[in-house]
Parts: C-alpha cells; structure tokens; sequence
C-alpha cells in the first residue's frame, strides 16, 4: 500500500543524505527505491539465531553453556531487547563472531520508501507523478 502524503511530503524534503530527488519521475523513483538505508529488524527467527551460531565458539562452550544456547535459540527474540543482548554476550563475550553476527543482523537494508512508511514495495514512476501535482 502507497502513502501517497508522506511521497509526496519527502519528494518536497528530499532524501536527508543524497539532497533533492531529481525532476525525472522514473530517476526519482529509483532513488527512493534505492536500499541505502537500514531499517530495525523486529524479530529474529529461532532459525536465524541458530544459524548465527559460529560452531567452533559453541563448541568450545561448557555443556551447561551450550544447553542454555540451544534452548534460547528455540524461540524468535526481539534483537533490539538488552536482556537477549546481555544473554548472548554472557554465553560467547562481548568480541565473538556469533555476537557479531547477531548484532549485524539487527538491522536491514531498506530504501528511504520503506524508512518512511511509503511503501513496502518499489515505488513506481507514474506515483512519483501523481505525488508531485
């Protein structure tokens, strides 16, 4: 679903780091489909916290430890709540690859559209139109 008053109000402000969108409906389109932006990600998935996982660090995890692990990853976590944050940098530290990974997957990349609330899909040349008449 278009948004056609916040189109039509960020075409009028212009993209905050790459200036004004061009006059050229179809160029305009393409810069603010463009993913140069991250957007949070709600919700990691049970699957993608697992596959986050490096296996040597897991590995080299006591049994308990491990356990633990695997039991928290049975379930989709909020990556953005500090308690799942402090739990994976108490099962691997602070500097592991499984915490940078998961930290890494807590934000994706999206256009300036889907930042705004535009649109959740490529905004098309002809709204870009309608938008600015």
């Amino acid at each position: 679903m278009l948004n056609q008053v916040a189109l039509a109000a960020e075409l009028l402000a212009g993209h905050p780091e790459t200036g004004d969108y061009s006059d050229n409906h179809a160029i305009a389109a393409a810069q603010i489909n463009l993913e140069n932006r991250s957007v949070p990600v709600d919700t990691l998935s049970a699957n993608d916290l697992f596959s986050a996982t490096n296996a040597i660090e897991f590995s080299g995890k006591s049994p308990h430890r491990q356990v633990l692990w695997v039991s928290w990853c049975g379930a989709d976590r909020d990556p953005h709540d500090p308690t799942n944050e402090a739990f994976v940098k108490w099962i691997f530290g602070n500097e592991s690859q499984t915490t940078g990974s998961l930290i890494a997957m807590r934000d994706k990349p999206a256009s300036r559209a889907v930042e705004q609330g535009i649109s959740n899909r490529r905004v098309r040349a002809e709204e870009i139109k309608r938008a600015r008449i």
